[in-house]
């Protein structure tokens, strides 16, 4: 269990990342 966890975290971080990345690129700031 402790192993796919170790793997399932950085993704998890990554999926969140992209998403981020993802919506700032749809949706840029209007300045």
């Amino acid at each position: 269990m402790d192993a796919l966890d170790s793997v399932v975290d950085p993704l998890r971080e990554f999926s969140k990342d992209s998403i981020r990345l993802v919506k700032r690129c749809h949706k840029p700031d209007r300045k």
